[in-house]
Formats: C-alpha cells, sequence, structure tokens
C-alpha cells in the first residue's frame, strides 16, 4: 500500500487526479527524492473530504533534518500557508512544512525513522484494509462520520467500534492478520445492530435528542421518574467506563458538564444526580457507556447511596485502600 509512485492517482477519481496533478505541478516529488517520499492521508484511500490535505512522508537522517526543512524553506517558503516548525513526535525530532499548492493544503512530515513506521502510514496501511473487507458501504458510512467533523482515526473507531485509543489500535490492526481485522468488522457489525444506543446514533431508533455533537449524544431517558431526566453517551460504542480513551472521555466529561446546566436551568431543579453504571453488580442495563442525569426534588424518595450510614473506616484502612487502588492506576 506504500504509494512511492503516485502515478496511480491519474487514474483515480476526480480528486484524486487533481491531487496528482497539484503534487506533480509542485514537484514536491523530484525535491525530496533523496528521503523516499510517500503518500499518506485519506486522498489515496478516497475517503477525503473537500478539507483533507496531502500528507507527504520523508525519512530523514536525525543529522539531516535542518537540510532537509531549509530544502523546504526553499522550495515552498513563497506558497500560500507556508508554515515550518521543527519538533518532537513519539519521542523522536521531526519537521513539519505546511504549504498549498494546486489548490490542496500539503502538510510534509520527515522523521529519523521509516515511512513504514510512521504513525500516519500505519493509519493508513490499517484503514486501507478494513475498508478493502468491508466494503462500499463503510467508505459512505466514513465518508459521513468524516463530513460531521470526526478526525479520520476516531471516524474508524466508531464506525467498526474500535477499542481504546482509536491511533494506538489502527497503529497496532496495520499488521495484524486479516482475520482480526475480519472479526473487528464482524463485531463492529453486530455491536451497532444489537446496541439500542447505537441505533439512536444513526437514527435507525427514536429518542428525543437534547445535544449532538460528532462525539457524544444526550437524549432523554424513556423512563421519567422526575421529569429532565437525560442520558449523556458516547457516539461510539464503548460497553464500559474501562474501556475510554482519555480524549473520548474528556469529550463525553465536557458533555455532561453543559447539559448538566441545562437541565438545571430547564427543569429548575433543586439538585441533579449523576451516575453511571457499569457490569451486572452496578445494574448497568444497556451495554454502552451512559451517563444518567437526573434532577431532584426535596424528599422525592429516589437515589439514596445507603441503606444506612456506615460507619466511618480509621485512616490506617483508608490509606491501606488508597494504596492499593493507587498501585493499580
Amino acid at each position: 500500500m506504500l504509494n512511492y509512485d503516485i502515478s496511480a492517482l491519474r487514474h483515480g477519481s476526480p480528486r484524486q487526479q487533481a491531487a496528482h496533478a497539484a503534487l506533480t505541478d509542485c514537484g514536491i516529488f523530484t525535491l525530496l527524492a533523496p528521503y523516499r517520499p510517500a503518500l499518506a492521508g485519506t486522498i489515496p484511500l478516497g475517503i477525503d473530504v473537500p478539507e483533507s490535505d496531502l500528507d507527504v512522508l520523508c525519512e530523514v537522517s536525525e543529522g539531516d533534518l535542518w537540510t532537509f526543512a531549509e530544502r523546504l524553506r526553499a522550495a515552498f517558503g513563497g506558497r500560500r500557508g507556508f508554515a515550518l516548525r521543527l519538533g518532537e513526535a513519539d519521542g523522536l525530532p521531526v519537521v513539519v512544512c505546511r504549504f498549498w499548492a494546486g489548490g490542496f493544503p500539503i502538510e510534509v512530515f520527515g522523521q529519523p525513522r521509516p515511512v513504514t513506521a510512521q504513525n500516519a502510514y500505519r493509519h493508513m496501511q490499517a484503514e486501507g484494509r478494513l475498508l478493502a473487507m468491508a466494503g462500499a458501504d463503510a467508505i459512505a458510512a466514513i465518508r459521513g462520520l468524516k463530513a460531521e467533523g470526526l478526525k479520520t482515526e476516531p471516524a474508524f473507531a466508531e464506525h467498526f467500534t474500535l477499542p481504546g485509543d482509536p491511533y494506538r489500535t489502527l497503529y497496532e490492526l496495520s499488521d495484524a492478520p486479516d482475520a482480526v481485522l475480519r472479526q473487528a468488522i464482524e463485531r463492529g457489525a453486530a455491536a451497532r445492530e444489537a446496541c439500542i444506543f447505537c441505533r439512536i446514533v444513526r437514527g435507525a431508533a427514536k429518542a428525543s435528542i437534547v445535544h449532538r455533537d460528532p462525539f457524544t449524544l444526550a437524549f432523554m431517558n424513556l423512563r421519567q421518574a422526575n421529569a429532565g431526566h437525560v442520558l449523556v453517551i458516547p457516539r461510539r460504542h464503548v460497553e464500559t467506563v474501562y474501556e475510554l480513551d482519555d480524549s473520548l472521555a474528556g469529550r463525553l466529561a465536557r458533555t455532561v458538564v453543559r447539559v448538566s446546566r441545562g437541565v438545571r436551568a430547564a427543569m429548575e431543579a433543586e439538585g441533579l444526580s449523576i451516575w453511571q453504571a457499569n457490569g451486572e453488580a452496578a445494574f448497568q442495563e444497556v451495554p454502552h457507556v451512559h451517563v444518567h442525569l437526573f434532577p431532584r426534588r426535596k424528599g422525592d424518595g429516589y437515589l439514596r447511596v445507603y441503606p444506612s450510614h456506615p460507619p466511618p473506616q480509621s485512616p490506617a484502612t483508608l490509606d491501606a485502600l488508597a494504596a492499593k487502588i493507587r498501585a493499580a492506576l
């Protein structure tokens, strides 16, 4: 899949043909030939959106990074949107250069490791394999998710219900056996069909929507013991809080806070209970992470955490418990 030769784009979609013309006209592959440039990103896969850029990956030895950067500056410094920075990624120094050519934003990424080991290439390899196996419906779904505002890797994670951090998971799937990828495709399809919350996300089941963004959804709970009971979920199918990656967890928390304020204001609530259950022992009913926002009234009789208050524990007991949990973090 590594695209050292971009000539195949000449026979692709109109967008791919235009990309080939832009890369050829600016001469970037000729200029960077000593660094074995390769094209990555969504345009070669045909899942791009209008703002998608052309990612050019290069292997640049650590001692040659400055020369590489100056070569880019000399060739493209006068181009629209030119920006150049030297930084670090994955513990290695990098050069990142951006500019526009032929109507496309181009990003050049140089790093002292083989292109085949770089994140962008590994992600594209996994994405291409998944799409080749899953077919046209998956391509259309990924395009739709990207059009809603998702980056490529989170879009794949949502459609295929990939666990954990999407970037790390796709990196690991890039060289996984075909059977593992087929299993991921089948698991994702089964989860999207079986899970009522996933059906609500894609509009296949009815719900009264309170808030929607590319990552989360809030809607009215079917049962309204106290009026204004809302559920907040990640759009991606994640069964319990343990599987949430940090980025999605943060987005979920922000939606919880935002919608909580709305519930309080709209319902003139005297208080608000927020809870989230994981597993059968905690009475989780739907195996898709969901946070309850439950408006409260004094004396409503709901949600007493303890039947009776347990006695306080000694400092030694609490310190021992804290140390045990701390060690597991």
